[in-house]
C-alpha cells in the first residue's frame, strides 16, 4: 500500500486554479514578469505536459505580450525527464522500449512462459490481442503498481471470488513479464520516468532556477506524479492547474486534483471563485439558465450540418479565406480542431493546399501510404508471396527501385512492357514460371492481339533485350533474398534487410535522420523502425525470417509521419489532446457526431473498473478507470468551446460520403442550451450536397472563395460562359470547351445519336485493314449483339488485362479450348495412323485419347495458369470422361455414315457471293474450321465446330440454328458452308452436298452432354437464305458506316467491356432505343424466318 507524506511539501508550493483563458495564461505572464523585474536573467523553468502546450506559451509569452524570455526554459515533462536522466546515463532516453517493443516482448513471454502464461494463449494468437493485454499492464506500470502488494490484497480480499480469479493470473503475468523485462535489459517508460525521480534533489539542472513553474496539466499518471512530488518538495515551485470548481464540465480535473493535488501548497489561490458569476459556460450543468442574457466573449457559434467529411474541410477552407479577407482574422489566429484528425488527414492536406492555406498541424498520416513505403513492403513479401507476379512488376515499376544495376547501355527498361510479358506467359508466382522467360533470351515474344483464329488479330512483339533485363532482375532478387538464412538474429537480419533496401530502394540517405522533406521523414521513418527490431535480441537470439518479415511490416503499418511541418505560420490544425489550452480569436470543431466526439469508451477487458476502483481507493495506485473518461470527453470538449475568443464554428456530418445517416453529437445541443444563455448569436446553416443549391449558403456564395474549376463548373450550372476566366488557364480552357459540348450532348434525351453514342462514321483506315484481311463470322456476330462492343473490341482493341496470379480456377473459355485442342490432336493422330482407311485394325482410340489428353493438358500446365491444383486435376478427369464419350460416339458414326476427316483447324479465306446486296458484295470472308468430313461415295462435305459450354440449359439459338443465323446470333454455319464450298471446289472429289453442324458439348443441359445440330446449303436459298443475306448486310452496312451504338440486352451480363459502356445512362440509352438509324437493327435481330 501507497503511503504518500505531503506534511513538508507546504513550504514550497503554491497552487494557481481557474480556467486557461485569459486566467491561467495571464497569472503565469504576471509571475514570470515579477521574477524578471528585479533580474533579466533571472533563471526560470516552465513544464507543460505537451509540445503544442509549449508553443502555444512561446507564442504568448513572445508574440503576444513581449515577455523577456531570457534564460526561462519551456519544457514539455518528457523533455525534463531527457534532461535528469542524462546526467544519470547519457542516453538513456534514447533506448526506451515502445509499445511495438513490449507487445512483441509480451508475445514472445505469453508463449514461452509455459505454465505461467498458459491462460493468456488464446489472446497472443489473436490479432492485437497482445495489444489490449499490454495497454492494461501499461496502466499497471504507469500506476507503480507492486505486484506483491497487489496479491497480499487479493489474499486478504480486496474483491470477491469472481474477481479474484479473474486477476490473479493477471497479476502472475504483470509480475514474470515485469521480471523477464529486467533480465532482458528492456525498459519501458515507467521505468524511465521512474529512474529520474532519485535524481531529482540533487539534479544541477534544477538547482540554477529561482522557481519552477508547472502548468496546464489536469492529469497525471502515478509516476509522474511521484517525479512532482520531488520536484515541489524540493524546490520553489507554482502550480497553474486547469479547474473551475463546482464546474460539472471540470469533475475530471476536480477529482484528480482533490485525490492527488489538493493539500500539498502552502497557499492556493482561485483565479474565479466558485460559484461566481463569472463562470464559463454553464456547459453539462442542470442549472435553469438565466432570464436576461449574460454578456459573452464569444460573439458568435455557428453549427454547419455538412455531408461527408469533405465537405466539412472545405466549408472551413473557404470560411477561413472569408475571415481572412473580410474579417482581417490572421492565419495564425485560427484553429481547427477535431476528437481525432484520423478521417481527416487526407482531406486537409488536399483541400488546403488547393486554397493556398498555410497550416501547422499536428496531424500525422500512416506511413503506409507513401509510395517509397509501399515499395518496402512489396520487397519484404516478396519470398512469402512466392514472387507473386502481380508483386513483383509492381515493385520494379516503383519509381523508387533502382533499375540502373541491371539495364545494360543502350536500353532502357520496361516494366510497362514487363507487365504483359508476364501476363502473356501466364506467370503467378513461383520460380518455377518464372523460368518461362528463359525461352525469350535470345529471341523476341511474339503474342497476338485480337479474335485468335479468325485472323483478325495483330502482332505485338517484345524485344529479347527487354525479356533479359527482367530475367537478371529477377534472378538477382531471387539470388539476393534466397541468400538470407533461415534462422538468424534480429541483428542480423536488420543488417541484411539494411543493406538490400540501399540496394534496391536507396535508403541510405536516411542515415542522416534529417526530415528536411516528406520522403525524407519517410526515409527516416522506415530506418529507425528496421533499426529498432535490433532490440529484440535481448528477447530471443534466434527468430526465423517469416517471423522478421511480419514483425517488421507490422511495426511499419503501424508508423505514422507528420504531414506538414509544426513550426509555420498558419492556421492551426490540431487533435483534442493537442489543443488543450490552446487560444484562438476563430475555432473550427470538426467531426461532432456521436461515436466520435465524443468518443465510444469501453471498459477494459482485462481489468475492470470496479477493480482499479479498488486500486486506487483502498491500495493508493493510481490505476485510472475507463469510464471516467467520459468526464474527460466533456472537459476536452469545454476546453475547446474555451479557446476560441470571438467565433466558434461547430461542424457535424448529416450523413457520410455515401449518404447514409448521421447522428450528430448530443454536446451540440448542450452547446446550444448553454449559449441560450449569453449575448452569443447562434447560426445553423446547412451546408447542401450539390454543387448548384451550394451557391446559395455562406461560405459558398461569394464566387472570391471558390477555385478556378469550382467557379467555371458555377458559371456553366448557371448558364453563364466561363471563357473568360478560363483564358487564364490554357490548361483548363483546353478541357472545358470538348468537355462542355460533350454534356450538352450526352445530357439531351431527345436528341439524335451522336459521335459521343458511337456514331462515329466511316473509318477508312479500319475497313481497308477488313477488306484486305477479311472478316469473321464471330466479328459480325459480336456486331449483332452489340455494335458498341464490336468498336471497342474489334476496332480499338480493348480487353481485359489478364490477372494471372488472380486464377483460381479455369474459365469455359480456357476449357473449349483444351477440348479443341485434344480433339485435333486425337483425329491427327488417327489419320497419321490409318485408322479410317483400315490400315490400323488393333489401334485402341479410346486409350490414345487419355495418352493424348493427359499431354495436352501437361503443356497447357507448363505454359498457363491452372488455379487450384485439386479443382486442376478434378477438372482434368471430367474432360477425359466428356471426350471418351464424345469420341465413341464420333467414331460410331463415322463409321456408320462412312465419312472421314480430311481437315482439321484449318484456316480458310473466301469472299461473300458478288449477287448478294451491295455492302457485303465481294466482301473477303475467313474463318478457323474445327474439322471438315468428307462421305467419298455421295461426294457429301460436313464443316464441323465444336461448342463446349457450361450454361445450364440450351437457348433457342442453341436449337435452331436457321434463325440463329438469320438474326445474326450465329453466323458460324452459313459463312462456313461458303469457305468450305470453296474448299471442296479445289479438293479432288467436287461436292455433291454439304452441310454444316455444330457439335455441342454441354455437359449441364438436360439434353447433353453431347448434342448436333446441323445447317444445310440449302438453308443458304429461299426466303431463309434472303433474311439472312440481308442481316449480314446490314451488319456490314453499319460497320462500314461507322454505326457504333450501344445495344443493352442479355448479352450485357458477360460483356467484356462494361465498365466503358454507359448503358445505365438513361439519355444514351432513350437515344440508342429511339433513333432512326437503329431501328433496321432492332428489326433485324428481332426477326423470325418468312414463310415460303
Amino acid at each position: 500500500m501507497r503511503v504518500v507524506l505531503i506534511s513538508a511539501l507546504k513550504v514550497f508550493m503554491k497552487t494557481v486554479l481557474g480556467p486557461f483563458h485569459p486566467h491561467l495564461e495571464n497569472a503565469l505572464i504576471e509571475d514570470v514578469r515579477k521574477h524578471k523585474s528585479n533580474n533579466p536573467f533571472s533563471p526560470l523553468l516552465i513544464l507543460v505536459p505537451s509540445d503544442s502546450l509549449r508553443r502555444r506559451l512561446k507564442i504568448c509569452f513572445a508574440a503576444e505580450n513581449r515577455v523577456n524570455l531570457l534564460n526561462v526554459y519551456i519544457l514539455t515533462f518528457h523533455q525534463l525527464y531527457l534532461r535528469l536522466s542524462e546526467k544519470i546515463q547519457p542516453g538513456s532516453g534514447a533506448s526506451l522500449a515502445d509499445d511495438s517493443i513490449l507487445e512483441e516482448a509480451l508475445s514472445h513471454w505469453i508463449k514461452t512462459g509455459g505454465s505461467q502464461t498458459a491462460g493468456f494463449l488464446s489472446v497472443a494468437e489473436k490479432a492485437g490481442g497482445c495489444g489490449a493485454l499490454w495497454q492494461t499492464l501499461r496502466d499497471l506500470r504507469d500506476g507503480g503498481v507492486n505486484p506483491a502488494s497487489l496479491r497480499s490484497a487479493l489474499d486478504e480480499g480486496l474483491c470477491d471470488d469472481r474477481d479474484k480469479d479473474k486477476l490473479a493470473p493477471l497479476v502472475d503475468l504483470y509480475e514474470s513479464f515485469i521480471e523477464s523485462c529486467r533480465q532482458w535489459g528492456i525498459r519501458d517508460y515507467a521505468d524511465f520516468v521512474s529512474s529520474v525521480r532519485d535524481s531529482v534533489r540533487s539534479s544541477s539542472f534544477l538547482n540554477q532556477f529561482k522557481r519552477i513553474f508547472y502548468y496546464g496539466f489536469y492529469d497525471l499518471t502515478q509516476v509522474q506524479l511521484d517525479v512532482l512530488h520531488e520536484v515541489v518538495r524540493h524546490y520553489s515551485a507554482t502550480l497553474y492547474f486547469p479547474l473551475l470548481r463546482g464546474h460539472p464540465a471540470w469533475i475530471f480535473a476536480e477529482r484528480f486534483y482533490e485525490r492527488y493535488l489538493q493539500g500539498w501548497a502552502a497557499e492556493e489561490e482561485h483565479m474565479i471563485q466558485p460559484g461566481s458569476d463569472a463562470c464559463l459556460l454553464p456547459l453539462f450543468s442542470d442549472q435553469i439558465p438565466p432570464r436576461e442574457p449574460q454578456t459573452a466573449n464569444l460573439r458568435s457559434c455557428t453549427i454547419i450540418s455538412c455531408s461527408g467529411p469533405r465537405d466539412e474541410i472545405l466549408t472551413v477552407a473557404k470560411e477561413i479565406l472569408r475571415l481572412n479577407r473580410h474579417e482581417a482574422v490572421a492565419f495564425a489566429e485560427i484553429g481547427v480542431a477535431a476528437r481525432t484528425l484520423e478521417t481527416y488527414t487526407d482531406w486537409i492536406k488536399e483541400v488546403f493546399r488547393d486554397h493556398r492555406i498555410p497550416i501547422s498541424t499536428s496531424a500525422e498520416e500512416p506511413l503506409l501510404q507513401a509510395p517509397l513505403a509501399k515499395a518496402v513492403i512489396l520487397l519484404l513479401d516478396l519470398t512469402g508471396k512466392d514472387y507473386l507476379r502481380s508483386h513483383f512488376v509492381q515493385l520494379v515499376s516503383s519509381p523508387f527501385f533502382n533499375l540502373s544495376a541491371v539495364s545494360p547501355q543502350g536500353l532502357a527498361p520496361r516494366p510497362d512492357v514487363w507487365d504483359v510479358l508476364t501476363r502473356r506467359l501466364g506467370i503467378t508466382k513461383g520460380t518455377d514460371e518464372w523460368t518461362r522467360l528463359k525461352r525469350y533470351l535470345d529471341r523476341d515474344f511474339e503474342f497476338s492481339r485480337g479474335e485468335e483464329g479468325n485472323g483478325e488479330t495483330r502482332k505485338v512483339t517484345v524485344e529479347s533485350g527487354q525479356v533479359a533485363i527482367l530475367w537478371r532482375l529477377f534472378t538477382e532478387l531471387h539470388d539476393d533474398l534466397s541468400g538470407l538464412p533461415a534462422e538468424a538474429s534480429w541483428s542480423e537480419y536488420v543488417e541484411w534487410w539494411r543493406t538490400l533496401l540501399q540496394k534496391y530502394l536507396d535508403l541510405e540517405g536516411a542515415k542522416a535522420l534529417m526530415a528536411e522533406s516528406p520522403e525524407q521523414a519517410v526515409k527516416t521513418a522506415i530506418f529507425e523502425t528496421l533499426t529498432a527490431l535490433s532490440i529484440l535480441d535481448r528477447i530471443d537470439s534466434k527468430v526465423s525470417l517469416s517471423q522478421f518479415v511480419q514483425t517488421l511490416r507490422r511495426w511499419l503499418e503501424r508508423k505514422s509521419v507528420p504531414i506538414s511541418d509544426r513550426n509555420l505560420d498558419g492556421v492551426t490544425v490540431l487533435d483534442a489532446m493537442a489543443a488543450r489550452g490552446s487560444r484562438f480569436r476563430t475555432i473550427f470543431v470538426l467531426g461532432l457526431n456521436e461515436g466520435l466526439f465524443p468518443r465510444t469508451i469501453r471498459e477494459d477487458a482485462f481489468l475492470r473498473d470496479r477493480t482499479r476502483r479498488l486500486m486506487e481507493t483502498v491500495l493508493g495506485y493510481k490505476v485510472g478507470e475507463k469510464l471516467a473518461a467520459f468526464d474527460e470527453e466533456k472537459l476536452l470538449f469545454t476546453l475547446i468551446v474555451g479557446s476560441a475568443t470571438e467565433r466558434l464554428y461547430c461542424l457535424y456530418q448529416r450523413s457520410d460520403d455515401t449518404g447514409r445517416a448521421l447522428e450528430p453529437s448530443w454536446y451540440l445541443a448542450e452547446l446550444e442550451r448553454a449559449l441560450s444563455s449569453t449575448t452569443t448569436e447562434i447560426t445553423k446553416p446547412v451546408i447542401p450536397r450539390s454543387i448548384r443549391a451550394k451557391k446559395d449558403v455562406e461560405p459558398f456564395r461569394s464566387s472570391d472563395f471558390l477555385l478556378p474549376e469550382e467557379l467555371a463548373i458555377r458559371l456553366s450550372l448557371e448558364g453563364e460562359d466561363p471563357e473568360s476566366l478560363l483564358n487564364n488557364f490554357p490548361s483548363a480552357k483546353a478541357l472545358y470547351r470538348p468537355g462542355s459540348q460533350l454534356l450538352d450532348f450526352l445530357e439531351d434525351a431527345n436528341g439524335k445519336l451522336s459521335p459521343y453514342d458511337g456514331v462515329i462514321g466511316h473509318l477508312p483506315e479500319y475497313w481497308r485493314d477488313l477488306c484486305q484481311h477479311g472478316v469473321s463470322p464471330t466479328a459480325l456476330e459480336r456486331y449483332a449483339r452489340c455494335p458498341f462492343q464490336f468498336f471497342a473490341v474489334n476496332v480499338l482493341d480493348l480487353r481485359p488485362l489478364e490477372r494471372p496470379e488472380e486464377q483460381s480456377v479455369i474459365d469455359s473459355s480456357e476449357i473449349g479450348k483444351l477440348i479443341h485442342a485434344v480433339l485435333k490432336t486425337f483425329f491427327q493422330e488417327l489419320i497419321d495412323a490409318g485408322y479410317f482407311s483400315g490400315s490400323s485394325p488393333s489401334l485402341q482410340p479410346e486409350a490414345m485419347l487419355e495418352a493424348l489428353a493427359r499431354k495436352v493438358f501437361r503443356q497447357y500446365e507448363a505454359e498457363k495458369p491452372v488455379g487450384y491444383r485439386i479443382i486442376w486435376e478434378l477438372l482434368q478427369e471430367q474432360m477425359i470422361a466428356l471426350l471418351r464419350e464424345q469420341i465413341k460416339r464420333d467414331l460410331r458414326e463415322l463409321t456408320q455414315s462412312r465419312r472421314r476427316p480430311v481437315a482439321l483447324e484449318i484456316e480458310l479465306q473466301g469472299k461473300l457471293p458478288h449477287d448478294w446486296p451491295l455492302a457485303a458484295a465481294d466482301l473477303p470472308i475467313l474463318g478457323a474450321v474445327d474439322r471438315i468430313d468428307l462421305d467419298e461415295t455421295n461426294a457429301y462435305y460436313r464443316v464441323i465446330d465444336y461448342k463446349f459450354t457450361m450454361r445450364n440449359k440450351s437457348s433457342t439459338s442453341d436449337n435452331n440454328l436457321r434463325l440463329a443465323a438469320v438474326r445474326g446470333e450465329k453466323l458460324q454455319p452459313p459463312i462456313y458452308l461458303l469457305l468450305a464450298n470453296e474448299f471442296a471446289r479445289r479438293q479432288t472429289i467436287k461436292p455433291a452436298a454439304i452441310e454444316s453442324a455444330f457439335y455441342y458439348l454441354a455437359p449441364r443441359w438436360d439434353e447433353g452432354p453431347l448434342l448436333q445440330k446441323t445447317f444445310s446449303a440449302d438453308d443458304l436459298e429461299g426466303s431463309c437464305g434472303q433474311s439472312l443475306r440481308e442481316t449480314i448486310s446490314l451488319l456490314v452496312r453499319g460497320i462500314h458506316d461507322g454505326l457504333y451504338f450501344i445495344h443493352p440486352g442479355d448479352a450485357c451480363r458477360n460483356c467484356e467491356v462494361a465498365h466503358v459502356c454507359r448503358k445505365n445512362h438513361l439519355p444514351t440509352s432513350w437515344r440508342a432505343a429511339n433513333d432512326v438509324l437503329t431501328q433496321p437493327y432492332q428489326e433485324a435481330v428481332n426477326k423470325n424466318i418468312p414463310k415460303e
